[in-house]
């Protein structure tokens, strides 16, 4: 059974696109051992990187990570902005209810518990082109098109991130489990509504996550 509540991190900690910073100095298997002290006003929680990154228990953090930092800045801070939407239940749902059938949605300040948690997303959003700037707003209005065009290129390692999200929930992939396996990855994140966080239909989001991924130019 997939329980997406096993999807936890601390929202009140600020500076979540410092991640990006490190994934684009280090390979996979520097990261975790340059979170903090390495980087000018880069000093995170390593187990709450690693929670972001995906690492498994043994702190191996995921290759394709590696992939992705072959690729432009803007295409490491997006992928870097999804995989923390990914790792709290709550910010997946958000934007699922705040979505209006499209790539467009509003976020009411009510609708994240705490100031800090707001003030945070809004803040990482406006940093990867999702909505503007600005103090003291009561909502949130963004659009997921310019995030998405800008990981147009990388939607096979989304799906890779997804799946690996998706693990921690318990899901059994079909392709390495012959007894009791659950629906195929690109099923199981439309079960789960991930789609609509992107605002993309089922078609459009499955075509994105199973794409041949294409070279950095």
């Amino acid at each position: 059974m997939v329980d997406l509540d096993n999807l936890s991190v601390s929202l009140t900690k600020n500076g979540y696109l410092k991640i990006a910073t490190v994934v684009a100095a280090h390979p996979s298997d520097g990261m975790l051992d340059n979170v903090s002290g390495t980087h000018p006003g880069v000093n995170l929680v390593r187990s709450q990187v690693a929670n972001i990154l995906c690492a498994d228990q043994t702190g191996v953090v995921p290759g394709f990570w590696d992939e992705v930092r072959r690729h432009d800045r803007a295409t490491i801070r997006a992928f870097t902005f999804v995989a923390i939407v990914f790792a709290h239940e709550r910010l997946i749902r958000t934007f699922r209810e705040a979505g209006n059938a499209g790539p467009t949605g509003t976020i009411l300040r009510n609708d994240v518990p705490q100031l800090k948690e707001y003030t945070n997303l809004r803040f990482a959003m406006a940093e990867v082109g999702l909505c503007d700037h600005g103090r003291g707003v009561e909502q949130i209005t963004y659009d997921m098109t310019l995030l998405t065009q800008q990981l147009r290129h990388v939607g096979h390692f989304v799906g890779e991130l997804l799946g690996a999200k998706l693990r921690r929930c318990g899901w059994r992939d079909p392709t390495e489990y012959r007894v009791a396996p659950d629906y195929s990855l690109p099923e199981q994140c439309v079960h789960e509504g991930f789609h609509e966080v992107f605002g993309m239909d089922e078609q459009q989001f499955t075509r994105w996550i199973t794409g041949r991924p294409r070279q950095p130019r």
